[in-house]
């Protein structure tokens, strides 16, 4: 190679950077992406404490850790699945969520969603709700059996502020990734400060406009009813949220999170467990958890036992058999 001759400090020759002493292969530069860190608590759906890969039929209720299921008006479910063929980033657990009972023609309160809730000290560096608000990326991997346009909203806890947005899918996976501005107004300090939904179908009501709003919605205009459809699988997994203050809108490479520590920031929302049962009666046992939680519990146990005391470190029982007792501590959002 027949480098130029008397170069100067800075000058670049195809691969190489004369640095004032001799040339130096730079290659291609960093690409620039958002913050490494995921603020989404079971990105990929492998904890399911409370539901296993049991469908989940009511609203409200978490088919998988940390995401919850809602709906009105349409009979669907939602569910932790194996997907036949791995995601695009080898993830091999998703949520599904899909009608079970086709309703071509949505009334205007109907919806059909999954929603991944985020705590308040997950994202308090984000600003929102102030006037440094910092810009997020978010990115999934969503599988579908129907081609369509599919919504995807950002609100608050009572969800005054709402951010709406859309993605094109092709029938099997799509990798998407999309930018959102942080929100500059609204209260996003009540738990859960952000929650990020994947509606499969929203009625008139819950449709608003692209972008920032002061209203409660589901979905931009033109999305899919994929209701319509019934038993259309709709598979969301790999999803991240992270901050990008430089505005780069580019997702880092995605990480998954290993098993025992996904498992670990569950259980600061629900725990179960397995206590001995006593001979005597009213015997006080206290259930000292794994991990502190987000708040004072609702604890419960099979049999029933009178709680006697309840906090974010323990429960304390008092047990009247000894055939022992499952216990379950929900702090949920």
């Amino acid at each position: 190679m027949n480098f130029p001759d008397a170069p100067v400090a800075g000058q670049s020759f195809n691969i190489w950077t004369f640095d004032g002493i001799a040339w130096q292969r730079t290659g291609a530069a960093a690409v620039k992406t958002a913050r490494t860190r995921n603020r989404i608590i079971n990105p990929i759906a492998q904890i399911s404490q409370e539901n296993g890969n049991t469908a989940q039929t009511v609203a409200g209720t978490y088919p998988v850790d940390q995401c919850r299921l809602g709906l009105s008006g349409i009979v669907g479910q939602a569910q932790r699945v194996t997907p036949a063929t791995p995601s695009p980033e080898g993830t091999n657990s998703a949520v599904n969520s899909m009608a079970t009972t086709a309703k071509a023609s949505l009334a205007a309160g109907d919806y059909l969603q999954i929603l991944w809730v985020i705590e308040y000290v997950d994202v308090a560096d984000l600003q929102w709700g102030t006037a440094g608000a910092l810009p997020v990326v978010l990115r999934f991997s969503a599988y579908c059996d129907v081609a369509g346009t599919y919504a995807v909203t950002i609100n608050n806890s009572n969800g005054s502020r709402t951010y709406a947005t859309s993605f094109v899918a092709v029938v099997g996976w799509n990798r998407v990734a999309m930018a959102i501005p942080g929100d500059t107004t609204g209260t996003w300090t009540a738990d859960p400060a952000i929650a990020v939904h994947f509606a499969l179908a929203a009625g008139s009501t819950y449709v608003g406009v692209p972008g920032w709003q002061g209203v409660n919605v589901l979905a931009p205009p033109g999305c899919i009813n994929g209701a319509a459809t019934a038993n259309a699988k709709y598979y969301v997994t790999d999803v991240g949220l992270y901050a990008d203050p430089d505005n780069t809108g580019v997702p880092p490479k995605f990480e998954p999170p290993s098993y025992e520590d996904d498992l670990a920031r569950c259980q600061r929302y629900f725990q179960t467990s397995r206590i001995a049962g006593v001979l005597s009666s009213a015997n006080r046992v206290t259930w000292v958890r794994i991990t502190v939680m987000r708040g004072s519990p609702s604890s419960t146990s099979i049999p029933a036992a009178t709680i006697v005391e309840s906090n974010v470190f323990s429960t304390i029982f008092d047990l009247t058999n000894n055939s022992g007792y499952n216990v379950t501590a929900n702090a949920r959002m």
